[in-house]
């Protein structure tokens, strides 16, 4: 199947870090095959799976990324105080 992302802002992993706003991209057999503005416009006849990821980002070869908020929120703030006070008293964490 083939898919291509519309609208993607995308975060590169080249070797300046760049950051592409509003651009498509094409996937055939899971794997990149194209990327440029307007690339989605010149293949609309074709039956393709169109994904509007307009607002959104796309980072091509993050793999199973995700973040933890609730650790994110509170890094450093309560270093040095035991674990299970912290779970037991702020109730942050399941015990």
């Amino acid at each position: 199947m083939t898919t291509i992302v519309e609208n993607a802002s995308i975060v590169t992993q080249d070797k300046d870090d760049d950051f592409i706003e509003s651009d498509d991209i094409g996937i055939v057999a899971n794997r990149i095959s194209a990327m440029g503005v307007g690339f989605a416009a010149n293949h609309k006849a074709e039956p393709y799976c169109f994904i509007d990821s307009t607002g959104k980002f796309a980072i091509p070869g993050l793999i199973n990324g995700y973040f933890q908020s609730a650790d994110a929120s509170t890094k450093g703030a309560f270093d040095g105080v035991p674990l299970q006070f912290i779970w037991t008293h702020f109730g942050l964490y399941p015990t």
